[in-house]
């Protein structure tokens, strides 16, 4: 799995403490890029949160390409669904099935840790639930799996090496004389 910075970026930063994005070269043909969002606390579908999740919009539209967003969204998915922004990214919300235990668990515990992908990749969740075992406070971690392609079974070849050509020395060629002197030497030794 490769990865790697965004084109045109020199760092993961998309909005500093709260939009990060890497590229990873995995999945689909062309590869994909992963987003991390980690909205405003306690502050909802809010003009704070609008902002920040316009600048990660934008630059998911500038790359065209398949994307995966993990988020700490500080809402639910209905309220982050009523913004349109899902929408307008052509995307789908991946949640935990199970909405019990939520993945944070201060306030009113809620569900307010999931993903948001591309439509093009839905097809290749396999899962989406909360770590449970996670020693994490308030929130837990959750996780998605994707379906990754299976690779054919690779086997590792030795190839023997290319003939060299049979073509003449370029310039001219050197006396047979020398050749003989050589073979003198070696005759006086025996």
């Amino acid at each position: 799995l490769g990865v790697s910075l965004l084109p045109g970026r020199k760092d993961t930063c998309i909005v500093k403490h709260r939009v990060s994005a890497v590229h990873c070269r995995a999945l689909v043909k062309g590869g994909f890029d992963v987003m991390s969002v980690y909205l405003v606390a306690g502050a909802g579908p809010s003009a704070a949160n609008a902002d920040i999740l316009e600048a990660a919009g934008r630059e998911i539209a500038k790359l065209n390409r398949p994307f995966v967003v993990g988020g700490d969204w500080q809402m639910t998915a209905g309220e982050l669904e009523s913004l349109g922004w899902v929408q307008r990214l052509n995307a789908v919300i991946v949640q935990p099935v199970e909405a019990f235990p939520p993945s944070c668990k201060s306030g009113k515990g809620r569900m307010i840790d999931y993903f948001v992908i591309a439509k093009g990749l839905e097809h290749l969740v396999l899962d989406c639930y909360v770590v449970q075992e996670a020693l994490t406070t308030p929130h837990r971690p959750v996780r998605l799996k994707l379906k990754m392609k299976e690779k054919a079974p690779m086997m590792r070849v030795i190839k023997s090496p290319k003939r060299f050509p049979a073509v003449p020395v370029f310039g001219p060629r050197r006396s047979p004389e020398h050749w003989e002197h050589v073979h003198f030497l070696a005759k006086d030794r025996t």
